[in-house]
């Protein structure tokens, strides 16, 4: 029997698979909230049982669209893309609509291609498949009149980069879907929809997801499964449930099947190496962290975005310099000094130092200090707390873009330093010992609206620097994560994660850079995978700092007690598999008055503006290091100072 059968048989299956698991078939009460996962069981219940399955009509839905794309799979099951101009006119011909326009072309070869690849090519995964399927329906010239809808392909390029800028530890791709692509009545919202959802079919959040696509959850599934049917076979499928409604069908699945598979030219560009291993899908390119020019494979995106970043060298002199946005806190802080911290009972005298602005001032200070244009997205109230920061704010020139709230002040933090700690801690006494008390109040969700907001009119040129702080405290934790799901995919970020408080399960894997201290293993059992083997192998900062890269899939930028910075880069490889490269960043000595903790903020927001101003992330990083040894808790360097201090380092190295 043809090795292909199984996979031919698969987009039938798969198409009434999906129009029952989109139906509510199996006794479900037709709550849309309902997940895949819950409705798979059900069926698999059944399966299982005695009982005799009773399913809705298998006939084609009324709807027009749906029919387009049922039958552009019918011609993928006829049609081999080795023929790229037979491929197109089988397509076009299938097309129910003598003339259909441009856009609906669009639409069905996507998910002809993708059916037509996935029969003949037996080693491809899902995600594969359909980016070959985009390639495709990309190299074929237009057909059809011209239409005011979207362009499709580029639609589904989009939702293919969301899905894959999307780790295991982020949230259900769906409500992210729905809400940057869509599930309205459009080809340019159905299809993207169709192809993201079948790339992560098996993603267990997706399963268990409340399952909200509008009206036409019935088309979206059908594709959804008439494609990973072709990809997978009709046996993968069985093994979900399908065999119950496979046993209800109308028609035998093998009827025709063959025939068709006959009638076939096999794809001529054999997709597989000698060794049996797929052949680069879609190659990565240089993140936004490098220089086009650059040999590092990082880009973590299947696709180019469709308003890209600005190139750090060749356009700067022509572009304009970028901004570093500023999401966090800000605190009045209130500074006292005493020569020893009271014991239990005691009481000591303390001098009154003075009152300043906190939180995440002091790295847009730094950030400033290397001369780029500084917002800050922070929170400000009313009242003595709020005004400290507005004078600091204006006298470092950083523009106050909100959100403003009324009725409340912002926090305050007592800072008490003292020469001695106190004797049950063991605790050294050259930097002094310092004690922090801090206040906070709710974020409002009128400010958590204007952060959704001003993210989505950051350019391509912007930084977005967040302060890792915000996810200590759950209300304002959300809001970021509400935030984050409408980050343009243009946007590049700095991570300060030095506060080890976790990451936001909406912060993309593309264009992100995580900036931390080696040392707190938290990191790695709280937030990603407790069970990961790494976990146990971070004896050694390189080794931390590999660990984080393997299990965040992002940019790491890791800085050692030495003031040292272990830069390690998500690289990848042909079958875009993670091999994390890790290189050392020298730093000078750090002043006797401070630790690397305290400078971390320091560090992240120089590097920040490093990157806005065109600077290559290791650049960024050097600058960092000196920025964060020549500082104080009292005063921060120059930008002169500091690149004379990055030149010496290299200058010694280089000697």
């Amino acid at each position: 029997m043809d090795s292909r059968f199984d996979r031919a048989q698969g987009p039938r299956l798969g198409f009434a698979f999906g129009h029952v698991l989109a139906t509510d078939a199996m006794g479900e009460n037709g709550n849309e909230a309902a997940s895949l996962g819950e409705r798979i069981l059900a069926l698999l219940r059944l399966q299982n049982s005695a009982e005799a399955p009773s399913f809705p009509s298998m006939k084609l839905p009324s709807h027009r669209l749906a029919h387009l794309l049922v039958h552009a799979a019918q011609a993928g099951l006829h049609t081999s893309i080795g023929g790229r101009q037979a491929f197109a006119d089988a397509v076009w011909r299938n097309c129910e609509d003598a003339e259909p326009h441009y856009r609906e072309f669009q639409a069905a070869t996507l998910v002809a291609a993708a059916v037509s690849i996935g029969i003949d090519s037996p080693n491809l995964r899902v995600e594969d498949t359909l980016v070959r399927a985009i390639d495709v329906a990309t190299s074929l010239e237009a057909r059809g009149e011209w239409s005011p809808e979207p362009d499709v392909v580029a639609a589904t390029r989009r939702a293919m980069n969301i899905v894959s800028d999307m780790n295991a530890c982020a949230e259900s791709p769906l409500e992210r879907l729905v809400e940057q692509i869509g599930a309205g009545d459009s080809l340019s919202q159905i299809v993207p929809m169709a192809f993201a959802l079948s790339s992560r079919y098996q993603d267990r959040r997706t399963l268990t997801a409340p399952l909200r696509l509008g009206a036409h959850t019935n088309t979206i599934l059908s594709t959804v499964g008439i494609i990973i049917g072709a990809v997978r076979g009709a046996d993968f499928l069985r093994a979900y449930g399908a065999r119950a409604v496979e046993e209800a069908l109308p028609f035998k699945l093998n009827e025709g099947t063959q025939g068709a598979l006959i009638q076939r030219i096999p794809y001529p560009d054999d997709l597989l190496g000698t060794d049996g291993a797929s052949r680069p899908i879609a190659p990565s390119g240089p993140s936004s962290f490098e220089d086009a020019g650059s040999s590092h494979r990082t880009r973590q995106r299947y696709f180019p975005s469709v308003t890209p970043y600005v190139p750090l060298k060749a356009l700067r002199d022509h572009a304009q310099l970028g901004r570093v946005v500023f999401l966090g806190e800000l605190f009045a802080d209130h500074l006292v000094h005493g020569h020893k911290y009271p014991e239990l009972g005691e009481h000591v005298w303390a001098s009154d130092r003075e009152w300043t602005a906190g939180g995440s001032f002091r790295a847009m200070a730094a950030a400033r200090n290397m001369g780029a244009q500084v917002v800050s997205l922070c929170p400000i109230g009313q009242g003595p707390n709020a005004r400290i920061i507005t004078q600091a704010l204006q006298r470092m020139n950083i523009v106050d873009a909100g959100p403003h709230l009324s009725g409340v002040d912002n926090g305050y933090r007592l800072q008490f330093s003292a020469d001695e700690g106190y004797r049950m801690i063991p605790r050294g006494t050259n930097n002094g010992w310092f004690l922090t008390l801090s206040t906070r109040n709710p974020l409002p969700s009128l400010a958590s609206h204007e952060w959704v907001q001003s993210l989505q009119a950051l350019h391509p040129w912007d930084i977005l620097w967040i302060d890792g702080a915000l996810m200590g405290h759950k209300p304002t934790a959300q809001a970021l994560n509400d935030a984050l799901r409408v980050l343009p995919e243009h946007v590049r970020v700095v991570f300060d994660g030095a506060s080890d408080e976790g990451f936001p399960a909406n912060l993309p894997v593309d264009n992100v850079l995580v900036s931390l201290r080696i040392g707190s293993h938290a990191t790695f059992s709280k937030h990603f995978n407790a069970g990961s083997t790494l976990v146990r192998h971070t004896d050694q900062p390189e080794h931390q700092a590999t660990a984080l890269c393997l299990l965040s899939e992002r940019h790491i930028v890791a800085g050692t007690a030495d003031n040292d910075a272990l830069f390690v880069r998500p690289t990848l490889d042909d079958a875009r598999i993670l091999s994390p490269s890790l290189t050392r960043v020298p730093g000078p000595s750090l002043n006797p008055a401070v630790t690397a903790e305290r400078m971390a903020d320091v560090h992240s927001g120089t590097l920040a503006a490093c990157l806005a101003l065109g600077m290559s992330a290791e650049r960024g990083i050097l600058m960092a290091n000196c920025a964060a040894a020549l500082g104080t808790p009292a005063s921060l360097s120059a930008r002169d100072a500091i690149e004379a201090a990055a030149q010496d380092l290299l200058t010694h190295d280089q000697a």
